[in-house]
Parts: C-alpha cells; structure tokens; sequence
C-alpha cells in the first residue's frame, strides 16, 4: 500500500513572498504550515465573478492532483478549496498545501495570477504594461529557482514502502533529497520519483 508524502512548505512560502512583492500587496498568506488562503478586498474588483471561476478551476485542479498523487487509502486527508465573502473580502482557502507535489506549484501560481490581475483591473495580465511585468519577473524568479534546485546537490534515498511519484503518479519507492540555500533561508525538499523520472527535482 502506497504511504502519503507531505511536502515541506517552504517552497511555497518563497513563492507566496514573490507573488505578493511583484503584485505590491499581500493576496497570498500560509496559516499553520497546511492552508494558503487567497485574500481580496472587495471593493478593489473590477470583475469579482472571475474568482468564482478561479475557485471552480482550483477544485478541479486539488481533485485531479488529489486522485494522481494521494494513495487512494489516505484520501481522509484530501486537498479541500473553499470559498467565503463578507461585507470586506473574498477568501479562496486551499487545505492541504503540503499534499501538493513541488512541480504541481508554478501551474497553480499562474492560474491564481492570471484569475486574480484580471479581476482587480478588469484587464488580463498580457493586456497591460504592468501585466507584462510582473508575468516577465514572475517568469524570471520561476526560471531561476528551478535551476538553483537543480544545480543543488542531490541524494538518493529509498522508502520503506511505496510512494507515488512527484510527475507520473506511478508507486515508487526512490526519493531524491535536495537541501539548498535562496538567501538566508534553507530548503529541504523530498520528491518521490520512479525510474523513468529519476533525475526530476521540481
């Protein structure tokens, strides 16, 4: 029987800090290591129903990552997304976070990227010159910290019992440890892979 992996967060922590710095305000938090929440003022929407759409795409998004990666006996601790408003906000609440396999990450920062630029401004990000921006810096930052992981050093380690690799889904019992440094702070990370896709870090 396949056993479940959690995945450190602090990759996603390096990436809700450079989502937040390149849109100039805090969109993105992490509430006890397992939740990210994405967070918007009500009165700043220009489009408001395009977050529901985002929270349609991302239910899809944890139930198809959910039934790829989650061994099916552990599905007590699925990826949940919620959706709350108030007079003040509109809260898109993702459970799970740690569930989520590293590779998995850049696709749902792009889609709550695009969903949230075009329902603050009303205009999809490649329509403005600030949009332009921040995907070209978002690209950028995306771009160098998979080569930093992967110029890290790398080592081989073996599970007990199955895991399910980080890009198939398939059982694998081969892991490969990376530890590295993005300014003061350590990374650690654990990806399952199988042979066909051993050489993948993120």
């Amino acid at each position: 029987m396949s056993q479940i992996i959690h995945y450190p967060t602090s990759i996603v922590k390096l990436f809700v800090r450079k989502f937040n710095s390149l849109n100039r305000q805090v969109i993105l938090r992490i509430y006890g290591e397992t939740t990210l929440q994405i967070v918007h003022e009500a009165k700043t929407l220009k489009k408001p129903d395009l977050l529901v759409k985002l929270f349609i795409q991302l239910k899809s998004a944890m139930k198809s990552i959910s039934k790829k990666y989650i061994p099916f006996k552990a599905h007590e601790f699925p990826l949940l997304v919620k959706m709350r408003a108030d007079e003040n906000h509109i809260i898109i609440q993702i459970d799970g976070v740690p569930y989520i396999p590293p590779n998995k990450l850049v696709a749902l920062f792009d889609l709550i990227f695009w969903y949230s630029y075009t329902s603050r401004t009303g205009n999809r990000p490649k329509d403005t010159k600030e949009g332009q921006q921040i995907v070209k810096a978002w690209k950028f930052f995306v771009k160098s910290t998979r080569s930093r992981i992967e110029h890290a050093k790398k080592i081989v380690e073996f599970s007990p019992s199955p895991l399910k690799c980080a890009k198939c889904g398939k059982e694998t019992v081969r892991i490969n440890v990376v530890n590295f440094s993005i300014g003061q702070e350590f990374i650690s990370q654990r990806i399952p892979v199988c042979e066909k896709h051993k050489t993948m870090i993120f």
